[in-house]
């Protein structure tokens, strides 16, 4: 299954986002609506995404999620 539903998703989860073109941590679940969460550099976090918006994150994409998440940490001071 490449497209997310109600029952799919877990919260922490990595997944593509097909609107920004970058893969995001799920971070909270609106019931019939969606979800929501933030790529490696936070600048999404809170923008609600509807299921057919996402898709299963490749390997190489939650590698992406996961270096770009350690490059901000690191330029932010962020010790999380």
């Amino acid at each position: 299954m490449n497209t997310p539903n109600e029952d799919s998703v877990k919260m922490g989860q990595i997944w593509f986002d097909t609107v920004n073109k970058e893969p995001i941590q799920l971070e909270h679940f609106f019931p019939c609506m969606g979800v929501s969460g933030y790529n490696g550099d936070l600048s999404n976090e809170n923008e609600i995404l509807r299921f057919e918006d996402l898709r299963v994150a490749t390997e190489e994409e939650v590698e992406q999620f996961k270096m770009i998440r350690e490059d901000w940490k690191i330029a932010d001071g962020d010790d999380s």
